[in-house]
């Protein structure tokens, strides 16, 4: 239930930020994202993976394309689309609350 409650904090507190600050804290949260996933999959070059982690959220509306692309990437070491959404949340409440400064 802890996960159910951090995604709705975190977008609870998106819907009080101006759009501008919902596409920098979007796009914060993907590069968070993708550093904690190149980190785990051992990749040096983590700003060309963040790229590819933002440029799969610019595909569709939403952030399940990032979480899918995340999961696909990370799933040969055993971390699960669960554990990749957990980031993504705790990521999204810290974007959220870096831009909200």
């Amino acid at each position: 239930m802890s996960g159910i409650n951090e995604r709705h904090s975190a977008m609870e507190a998106m819907l009080h930020l101006s759009d501008e600050h919902k596409f920098q804290a979007a796009m914060r949260r993907d590069r968070l994202l993708a550093e904690w996933a190149a980190q785990k999959l051992g990749r040096s070059d983590v700003s060309v993976y963040a790229k590819e982690v933002i440029t799969a959220d610019l595909k569709t509306p939403g952030d399940q394309d990032v979480c899918d692309k995340v999961s696909a990437d990370l799933a040969d070491l055993g971390i699960t689309a669960a554990q990749v959404r957990a980031q993504l949340n705790a990521f999204q409440a810290q974007a959220v609350a870096e831009a909200g400064r």
